[in-house]
């Protein structure tokens, strides 16, 4: 009850305060800030005036245990790599992993089938090739018969 009166009628004294504690749990906390300190269980907190964030006009802080002063969310050195840089080394990685999984070597049933289809191919470019010159032979072939008629002999 004391929370939802907080959040109602008091918007403008109120602060949200996101605090995570050594056991990685989450706690929401809502205070009415009076001064620059809150104190939550035994431990004091400063607020300051740059470290907030406004979530529904309630000005949010976010907190840690056994530090004293807020996180800065829009200050964090730690995290330098974009989504798009993230996705990018993600997908490098998975390429990689894959290379590596399918072995140094190639199988013999690879190797087969990679000698079946250079032979394929040379021996289609080789009939093509060869039309060219069967035409030519096949001309070459009918003057030769029609000198052999003339001559009179048979073909």
């Amino acid at each position: 009850m004391k929370l939802w009166f907080y959040k109602k009628f008091k918007k403008d004294q109120v602060v949200r305060l996101y605090l995570t504690t050594a056991t990685n749990r989450l706690r929401i906390i809502y205070r009415i800030a009076n001064s620059k300190t809150i104190k939550i269980g035994n431990a004091r907190y400063e607020l300051n005036d740059e470290d907030y964030i406004l979530s529904k006009g309630i000005p949010s802080y976010f907190l840690v245990e056994g530090r004293i002063e807020p996180i800065n969310p829009h200050d964090l050195n730690k995290s330098v790599m974009t989504p798009e840089y993230y996705d990018t080394a993600i997908s490098a990685n998975l390429a990689k992993e894959l290379f590596n999984a399918s072995g140094a070597g190639m199988d013999h049933v690879q190797i087969i089938m990679i000698l079946v289809v250079i032979v394929l191919i040379s021996s289609l470019i080789g009939n093509y090739l060869m039309y060219d010159q069967l035409q030519i032979l096949r001309e070459e072939n009918l003057t030769l018969i029609d000198m052999i008629r003339s001559l009179g002999g048979r073909p």
